[in-house]
């Protein structure tokens, strides 16, 4: 009897009932799961010992073969081939058992939909790391948008909303950001000797200022040049009532608050970046307040006697940016020199430190003027604007600003005609100025552009101050902007300004005539490359911009959330940017490691992983 149950079962095990055979998985040296594995499975053979083997429970005791006579156990429900469709009888295909147990219907671990997307960033980090990594990305964040009544009142296309955001390397930070919004009373032309109208002219100002040497002169110029570009557009006759009333009121050292008639209001408050940058000696508003409105005082007159010609409005932003600087380096040596005399009197030790810092130290910068459908351009160095227009449902990147450094053959040609034949060897040197500087336009650089008598006698108490070699023929770096005037056009949908530390990590060959052959690249590495040029980074985040018309049409707050998580988005838009900015690895591929890693740097250490980034991004409508 033994003999036949047991030639019955091998032959069960060979050919299977009703010639079907048996499906046999063999054993693996990593089961499937901790505590089941599969031996061999029959549809026809009930017994444990074929079917399912738990290490736990290996006995085979008649319960366990009751249990599997009687039903399902542990989700196993035997087939009976009678029951099976007619298309899989006498079939090879029969379908097996669910296991609930098994690897395909075990849940994945949840992966971002999109390689930008933050939301599994507790996964890698852990929560208070990540959370953290939020925060440090959205600290400096602002945004604003134009009330729908302002937006009807205006005659010509202007700006809708904006975004900016900063992330710190050098401590304090070197970077500044410029927005402001302006609006000035002015006699309308629809005004006669009858009657006159007056009308409100509004504009908008947005720049980024990259400062070297120190925050001071960046920091100075964003708090300045609103002021210098307004008192430009003052009617000649109100400023001649002005400089009445103030000769009138100058008592001393102080000023009574009589302002010239325009209001500016200031966009970003970055109030706690420049409080870092400046020792807790000086105190701006009291100390230092007044020279500025001297200085401005001085610049409003000579518009009015006619010295300063404003025709436009590039002559405006040209003439702000030149008479500031030139202002700056005043300042620098009339009150920061020991032996110079004021009006203000004895000037305490630190004032006099705080104008030599400014006028010594430097900053590049990109300022955009929008006034009137138009969009005027100010610009001097290394950042960079970029204009984002939409043609046929395809974006495109139109570059308007200039790198100026050594780089440039039209900078070289231009630095080689100012000075003697007898420098030109030593105008560059390693590819900066005067083996200094790499830009050659930028604010400040007191010690690149005034002569050498004047800088002996600011830097006299500098047991460190000492004059750069072969310096003859100052100066050596120019303030005089690169000016363009664009037309806000219907395809001109949005402006980003960034600082170098930005552009950077996008590299300089794939934004000029590409030489590299992309023949041997795979699609995905051609889709990389594309993405760190220009063109890629407008592509980002016009796609960015479509995606928030849709996301704002949607009402739960879960698609909305989504659907952020598919597309990688954050709420901010220069913060998005930024956010890929950092993910970029010396690969040039995206990695969140290379997020947290440099995020989570030491103050200390962050200036030799990368440089300031400073992002605006100005939406048109």
């Amino acid at each position: 009897m033994e003999q036949a149950l047991r030639s019955a079962r091998k032959n069960v095990l060979l050919t299977g009932l009703n010639g079907l055979k048996p499906r046999i998985r063999p054993l693996s040296t990593k089961p499937l799961l901790q505590t089941r594995r599969y031996i061999l499975h029959s549809s026809t053979v009930h017994s444990s010992k074929f079917t399912l083997q738990n290490p736990k429970h290996n006995n085979s005791s008649l319960s366990s073969r009751k249990n599997h006579n009687n039903g399902p156990q542990n989700g196993f429900e035997p087939v009976d081939p009678q029951n099976l469709p007619q298309n899989l009888q006498n079939s090879n295909k029969i379908p097996q058992p669910q296991n609930p147990l098994a690897p395909q219907n075990v849940a994945p671990l949840r992966k971002a939909p999109n390689p930008t997307d933050l939301s599994d960033l507790e996964e890698l980090v852990g929560a208070d790391q990540a959370n953290s990594i939020r925060a440090d990305l959205a600290e400096n964040e602002q945004t604003g948008s134009i009330n729908e009544k302002s937006k009807r009142n205006r005659k010509y296309k202007g700006v809708v909303q904006f975004w900016s955001n900063y992330i710190a390397s050098n401590t304090p930070i070197e970077d500044r950001r410029v927005g402001l919004r302006n609006s000035i009373r002015k006699r309308s032309s629809r005004s006669n000797h009858v009657r006159t109208i007056y009308s409100e002219e509004e504009s908008y100002f947005f720049g980024v200022l990259d400062g070297h040497g120190g925050g001071q002169c960046a920091d100075v110029v964003s708090k300045r040049i609103g002021d210098y570009y307004m008192t430009t557009q003052v009617p000649e006759d109100e400023i001649r009532n002005y400089l009445v009333i103030a000769n009138q009121q100058v008592s001393g050292t102080t000023f009574a608050p009589r302002l010239l008639p325009y209001r500016s209001r200031n966009l970003f408050n970055d109030r706690v970046a420049g409080d870092h940058t400046y020792p807790r000696s000086v105190n701006i508003f009291n100390d230092i307040w007044p020279m500025w409105r001297d200085s401005l005082h001085k610049f409003s007159h000579d518009i009015a006697a006619g010295e300063v010609k404003i025709r436009d409005d590039r002559d405006a932003v040209r003439e702000a940016i030149m008479r500031l600087d030139n202002d700056i380096l005043d300042e620098g040596y009339r009150y920061g020199s020991r032996d110079v005399s004021t009006i203000w009197g004895n000037l305490s030790s630190a004032v006099r430190q705080f104008f030599r810092d400014v006028a010594r130290s430097g900053s590049v910068g990109s300022l955009v003027l929008i006034k009137q459908g138009l969009l005027t351009l100010g610009h001097l160095g290394d950042t960079r604007a970029v204009l984002g227009r939409k043609l046929d449902n395809t974006w495109a990147a139109d570059k308007i600003s200039e790198e100026h450094n050594h780089n440039k053959v039209r900078e070289r040609t231009r630095m080689q005609s100012e000075h003697p034949p007898e420098e030109q060897d030593s105008i560059f040197i390693d590819g900066r100025v005067l083996g200094v500087l790499q830009p050659t336009r930028a604010f400040g650089n007191s010690r690149l552009k005034v002569k050498k008598r004047i800088l002996e006698e600011m830097f006299k108490d500098d047991k460190n101050y000492q004059t750069f070699f072969n310096y003859k023929t100052p100066p050596y770096v120019s303030n005089e902007p690169l000016m363009k005037t664009i037309a806000l056009s219907p395809d001109l949908r949005f402006m980003i300004i960034a600082s170098d530390g930005f552009w950077e990590n996008f590299d300089s060959y794939f934004n000029e005539v590409d030489t590299f052959p992309t023949e041997s690249l795979s699609e995905e590495e051609q889709n990389i490359r594309h993405g760190r040029t220009e063109q890629g980074v407008i592509e980002i985040i016009g796609k960015h911009l479509d995606a928030l018309e849709i996301l704002n049409g949607m009402e739960g707050e879960y698609e909305r959330s989504r659907f952020k998580a598919i597309h990688g988005l954050e709420n901010n838009v220069a913060t998005n940017i930024i956010k890929n900015c950092l993910m970029i690895n010396e690969f040039g591929d995206y990695s969140k490691f290379n997020l947290i890693d440099t995020l989570s740097l030491h103050p200390s250490e962050r200036r030799i992983k990368r440089d300031d980034i400073t992002c605006t991004i100005v939406l048109f409508g």
